[in-house]
């Protein structure tokens, strides 16, 4: 009996578990001001505002989530993360990190045509990138 609870509890977790898929960055689809190292995950950009990104430029249904998850490395200004919606002139903030922070769980309209997803740093400088995530659920 008690390995039948364990064995239910297992499969009741792997159902729960959310959905997650990474915003690929490198090399970057949409932007100005900024470069990419794929190899280091550092974003390097040159004007303060300048954009870093993704353009949905295959027509990717992103219904499926609601948040996106962006982690860096600490940086001495603020990062923003910005998506663009099919059909609007500028992008939406939807989510920032202060400088010196390391994590932003941003809430988007996933039912929109999304047309890019990008960062934007309030500086010039550095930004490394830990973590740059479309999730459906946030714990």
């Amino acid at each position: 009996m008690r390995k039948i609870l364990l064995v239910l509890c297992l499969f009741a977790a792997i159902a729960v578990s959310a959905k997650e898929e990474p915003i690929q960055l490198f090399p970057r689809t949409f932007g100005y001001f900024s470069k990419g190292d794929k190899e280091t995950r550092t974003i390097t950009y040159d004007h303060g505002y300048g954009q870093y990104g993704w353009k949905n430029r295959k027509g990717v249904e992103l219904s499926d989530y609601n948040y996106i998850i962006l982690e860096i490395e600490p940086t001495d200004s603020r990062v923003e993360v910005h998506v663009l919606y099919d059909g609007d002139d500028k992008g939406t903030c939807v989510g920032k990190i202060e400088g010196g922070k390391t994590k932003a769980v941003c809430e988007f309209d996933g039912m929109r045509k999304v047309a890019a997803i990008y960062m934007v740093k309030s500086k010039p400088g550095l930004a490394k990138i830990v973590r740059f995530v479309l999730i459906d659920q946030v714990d």
